[in-house]
C-alpha cells in the first residue's frame, strides 16, 4: 500500500488483508495482479478486506500504475 495510493485514500492499511476486488476473490498477489490488469485508472472498484478483525468494504478509485 502506497502512503498516498488510492488504497490508503481509500482508508485501507498496509497491514489489512484484502480479500475481493469487485466480488473477485484474492487469494494471492497473482490474482490481484490479474484483476487489476482488467481495470482501468479511474474506475472505481468495491474492495473487501479485513482489518482489525473485521471485514470491511469500500470504495476505491484507481490510480495509474507506477514503478516506485
Amino acid at each position: 500500500i502506497l502512503a498516498d495510493g488510492a488504497a490508503a485514500k481509500a482508508g485501507i492499511d498496509r497491514f489489512d488483508i484484502l480479500l475481493s476486488i469487485d466480488g473477485q476473490a484474492t487469494d494471492d498477489i497473482l490474482e490481484l495482479s490479474k484483476i487489476l490488469m482488467t481495470k482501468q485508472a479511474g474506475q472505481t472498484v468495491s474492495v473487501s478486506y479485513w482489518s482489525r478483525g473485521t471485514t470491511k468494504t469500500v470504495k476505491v478509485k484507481l490510480d495509474e500504475i507506477r514503478g516506485d
